[in-house]
């Protein structure tokens, strides 16, 4: 076999290999779980920190790792790819109106992004193969893993977004598609952008979570869909309305946290228990409801976690909750508010569970709660506000701050 063949063979395995691996995007698989990691509990400026990284321009974006390389949003249209051994950015693309396709798409208007959320607010999603990233404008783009772009485009016109605050929606790669939440779902070849499906939504906030009925890959958006992802069929809505965060779906549940009706202003938080079906009969499935709870009435930017068979929820003040996750009983742990967790700061971040441990996390500071016994192990600081959800792999956390990146392991 000479060198040339075998090269291609090379690289059509190792392209398999990717395609088969579980992407990562938002939250890891979009749970928020890290069962396998081992991270550090506690840390500061001279302890446990692998590597700091600065970075030019600011974003909520959070990091996601793919092999030895961190791939992460900065204002306003990039995408930086960095070691993750040692911080070092290999590489930076930017993705505005410059960088599209053709002349067509470069004269769209595109939507202005909020002040507050920026236009770089989505996480990436990587195959193992190629990363893919959004921005709030509508652009989406795809590049191999070294940086060489693959495609880059205006998906769509963007469509009003949800109260004005810019759209926030990760991209997720689930059954050889590109699913994105843009106003309405819209399914397309990863690797040529090309739509496949629209399914009839509103504009939301949270990224939706894919699962399994039986066999069949779905999706589970913020907005109380149920589409499966082979064709866009939606099997079920109005199931619940979400305002800022995300659904979990744990063994065949799913879990939410839903303010209550406008006119309730605010008064009717509720946490909800909804059981899938086994299976898909004629389109359609039927929802049962497990139990609702009543929640502290706040807004909940925090997407919440399953662990160890409770449900941790946080609101934006620090009102934390944790909940039975078969009963929805109030387990009355952590009463009131978590104090001193930085003065006036809020809870923007989503809650992780790294091994046994649970990480909540405020604007600067991180607090760290061993789930077995429930009880506090530490706070520990991240230098300057940050918004994005840090992720965890082995022995390291990883956590992207508003001027840096930063390594947290032992």
């Amino acid at each position: 076999m000479n060198r040339f063949l075998f090269s291609m063979m090379a690289i059509l395995l190792l392209a398999v290999i990717g395609l088969a691996a579980e992407p990562r995007g938002w939250r890891g698989d979009g749970s928020g779980e890290y069962p396998a990691a081992n991270p550090p509990t506690e840390w500061a400026a001279d302890k446990n920190i692998v590597w700091t990284t600065p970075l030019a321009q600011p974003s909520f974006s959070s990091p996601i790792m793919v092999g030895d390389k961190l791939f992460v949003c900065a204002e306003p249209n990039s995408l930086l790819c960095l070691s993750a051994t040692d911080g070092k950015i290999l590489w930076e693309k930017t993705n505005g109106v410059a960088d599209l396709a053709t002349p067509e798409e470069q004269k769209l208007r595109l939507a202005g992004s909020s002040k507050d959320m920026g236009n770089t607010t989505q996480t990436p999603v990587s195959d193992g193969v190629n990363v893919w990233a959004l921005y709030a404008s509508g652009i989406a783009t795809c590049f191999t893993l070294d940086g060489e772009r693959v495609w880059t485009k205006q998906l769509n016109k963007p469509s009003p977004a949800p109260q004005g605050w810019g759209f926030n929606v990760s991209p997720v790669l689930s059954d050889g598609k590109l699913i994105i939440s843009y106003g309405d779902v819209f399914a397309y070849e990863p690797l040529t952008g090309k739509q496949l499906w629209q399914a009839k939504s509103s504009p939301h906030y949270g990224t939706s979570v894919v699962t399994k009925i039986g066999d069949v890959s779905v999706l589970v958006t913020s907005n109380g869909e149920v589409i499966r992802i082979s064709d866009g069929v939606v099997l079920a809505k109005e199931l619940y309305k979400m305002e800022y965060n995300s659904p979990i779906v744990h063994e065949g549940i799913i879990y939410v946290t839903k303010n209550g009706a406008a006119s309730d202003k605010l008064k009717s938080e509720k946490a909800l228990a909804l059981q899938l079906p086994a299976k898909i009969e004629n389109d359609a499935i039927t929802v049962t409801q497990l139990w609702e709870a009543a929640i502290p009435a706040n807004r909940y930017y925090a997407s919440p976690v399953y662990c160890n068979g409770t449900l941790y929820v946080m609101a934006q003040s620090g009102q934390f909750t944790a909940l039975d996750a078969k009963t929805g009983t109030d387990l009355n742990k952590w009463p009131g508010r978590l104090a001193n967790m930085g003065g006036g700061d809020l809870y923007y971040p989503s809650l992780a569970a790294a091994g046994k441990y649970l990480y909540v996390s405020s604007e600067s500071t991180i607090l760290v709660i061993d789930t077995t016994d429930n009880t506090e192990i530490a706070r520990n600081p991240i230098p300057g506000k940050f918004r994005s959800t840090p992720i965890f792999v082995g022995e390291r956390m990883y956590v992207r701050g508003k001027t840096a990146m930063y390594c947290i392991g032992k």
